[in-house]
């Protein structure tokens, strides 16, 4: 069983996931004392410099040759007799190097300065939000929130780029729609390009091209922006359902008293039908329909041909029963006429 939480420590450690490393470490040690590998992880975890001491002084104890631990060991002792205020500064001016280097284009240096300073104190807030920011993978992204939401479990940023990225994470299309919505076209690129050229499936790397090519000419004209869904879905939604509106009030004559109901119910029925279709056509709706989908348990993979087909005859029947009616009374006048 002790064996099993170090090995669990192990991954959860390399994964990123600082708090539950630590948390199954300190449940491990309990049981086994005698583990340098635990000690050392431990000195790269628990906050307090006190505490990380002690975990590298067990770890000598285990084994007295290991000169890293012994440097490591000799440079946090060191700490002890440094001013708080002057670690609060150095803090600040490594947090200060970071953003410099981001804005000045340098996101691996700004990573690797922020990654350094989190592994020596792991409880700055801002630290984990800008790494998650420049972090070259979603899994990486979602690992530093997670670490930031441990240290505030209200940080209301966080909590609102961690859920959308958690739910879409093995949907590349649609999370790469994301990162187009919150204005990060590198991110979604790079990931239009990872399913274009390793997705098994034709219609993901098509699609995954055609929207690499929206990129390159959004990219040439930088004043374009991106519309969001929900406006394309209302925009669509409503240019429909327009139509069909003038429709029947042609075929009433312009007297709403003279429409039959059935027309009326016809009006849902292309409101409906309009919404299924547009949300099963237009990529940039996508997340909306994985959103309801996934309310309505559906699963992950939605069943985009049927709801297009549903969509159409939805669509299709009142605006197919408006000109099947016209033909009839205009047959019906004409047959009048020549008598």
């Amino acid at each position: 069983m002790s064996m099993r939480l170090l090995q669990q420590a192990v991954q959860a450690y390399k994964s990123g996931h600082r708090g539950e490393a630590r948390a199954l470490l300190l449940k491990y040690v309990e049981e086994d004392q005698h583990n340098e590998l635990a000690w050392l992880l431990l000195s790269n975890l628990v906050p307090e410099l006190e505490d990380r001491i002690i975990a590298l002084e067990n770890a000598l104890t285990i084994n007295p040759d290991n000169e890293k631990a012994a440097t490591q060991l000799w440079r946090l002792k060191q700490k002890r007799y440094q001013d708080p205020l002057e670690l609060a500064e150095d803090h600040q001016q490594r947090l200060r190097d970071a953003v410099e280097a981001r804005d000045q284009g340098q996101g691996l240096l700004a990573y690797n300065i922020l990654r350094q300073l989190l592994q020596e104190d792991d409880r700055s807030e801002q630290a984990w939000l800008m790494l998650s920011e420049l972090s070259p993978d979603t899994d990486s992204e979602i690992m530093a929130l997670e670490n930031l939401l441990l240290l505030n479990p209200h940080h209301t940023l966080a909590k609102a780029r961690l859920e959308p990225l958690q739910r879409f994470r093995n949907d590349p299309l649609a999370l790469a729609q994301l990162y187009e919505e919150w204005g990060e076209a590198e991110k979604a690129r790079d990931i239009y390009v990872r399913v274009a050229f390793e997705s098994t499936s034709i219609i993901e790397r098509r699609e995954a091209e055609r929207r690499i090519r929206n990129t390159e000419i959004r990219e040439r004209a930088p004043d374009m922006r991106l519309v969001s869904p929900i406006v394309t879905l209302t925009r669509l939604i409503i240019g429909s359902t327009f139509l069909y509106s003038v429709m029947i009030f042609i075929h009433g004559g312009l007297n709403p008293l003279k429409i039959s109901p059935v027309f009326w119910l016809g009006g849902i029925s292309v409101i409906v039908g309009s919404f299924l279709l547009v949300v099963s056509s237009v990529p940039e709706t996508s997340i909306i329909w994985q959103q309801v989908w996934k309310k309505l348990g559906g699963g992950q993979a939605a069943p985009l041909a049927g709801l297009k087909t549903m969509g159409v005859l939805l669509w299709l029947v009142p605006n197919l029963l408006i000109v099947l009616d016209s033909v009839l009374r205009f047959v019906d006048t004409a047959q009048e006429v020549i008598k």
